[in-house]
């Protein structure tokens, strides 16, 4: 039985990978600061830059940057 391996990438380095692939489209990952940002649009959050509204509220990193092709499956977000 193989065993897999799979590469550490740390949070900062995943939200700049994600914020570089949003650059196109106005967009960027924001960390949502406060109680009560967290409980209107969660800890993670994508905003739109030139309309200055949210896009996605309560992401989870590790799946929206496999989805946007930015992490491979090889990697994993390290805690």
């Amino acid at each position: 039985m193989a065993k897999t391996t799979t590469v550490p990438i740390n949070r900062r380095a995943l939200i700049a990978r994600i914020n570089r692939a949003l650059y196109a489209q106005d967009e960027q990952v924001i960390i949502s600061r406060g109680a009560s940002a967290k409980q209107a649009v969660g800890d993670y959050w994508i905003r739109n830059n030139r309309k200055n509204y949210v896009a996605h509220k309560d992401i989870d990193l590790e799946d929206f940057a496999r989805k946007l092709g930015v992490l491979q499956d090889y990697e994993r977000l390290a805690e």
